[in-house]
């Protein structure tokens, strides 16, 4: 399980120019700019929306970590709904703006500077483990202490497949008294 973890936490986080690690969704996605020094806004979902191709929207969905989650279903639209919705009649799991969410607890907290939100077709993300993970059992070497070590490796590789078309996209929160927060009556852009 840690090692799994381990592997995750590369396959979100390392960096887009990686060559000893896979290139982390997160530095690979397109970047779209919050509005909204150190937190999000309603506003800031859809702009991150619309910096998604919408050819790729029937796929499309969230990832966040549950933290940015309890931040997400407390926001409301412009008419004091709230956009993290439920579906009382069928009892399925809560869609924003009609999207599916996906958690991921290496996904980084809401903070300026930071880029908690992703959204776009996670099919595009493509992970490649060579010959599955192995495991040695290490007795010998911790006998003296009655203990077991477990030694784990794998060759893996991740990254996201984008021809310029910007699959995924990911929510870049300004940090307070950024130029980021300083332009947000121009709105959000988008760069690769």
């Amino acid at each position: 399980e840690s090692f799994t973890r381990a592997l995750n936490d590369h396959f979100t986080n390392a960096s887009a120019s990686a060559t000893t690690t896979p290139r982390g969704i997160v530095a690979a996605a397109s970047k779209v700019d919050g509005q909204n020094a150190e937190a999000i806004k309603a506003d800031d979902l859809l702009t991150l929306m619309a910096g998604v191709n919408a050819a790729y929207w029937p796929n499309a969905k969230w990832m966040f970590n549950a933290k940015t989650l309890v931040e997400i279903m407390k926001l409301k639209d412009n008419d004091g709904r709230f956009i993290w919705q439920p579906d009382m009649a069928n009892g399925a799991r809560a869609t924003i703006f009609g999207h599916d969410y996906v958690l991921n607890h290496d996904m980084p907290d809401v903070e300026g500077g930071k880029k908690p939100v992703l959204f776009g077709d996670f099919s595009k993300y493509k992970i490649r483990i060579v010959r599955g993970i192995e495991y040695r059992r290490l007795e010998e070497i911790l006998a003296e202490y009655a203990a077991v070590g477990i030694f784990g490796f794998c060759r893996a590789d991740g990254a996201l497949v984008d021809a310029g078309t910007h699959p995924v996209a990911s929510l870049l929160v300004p940090s307070a008294g950024s130029a980021s927060a300083s332009a947000s009556a121009s709105g959000g852009t988008q760069s690769a």
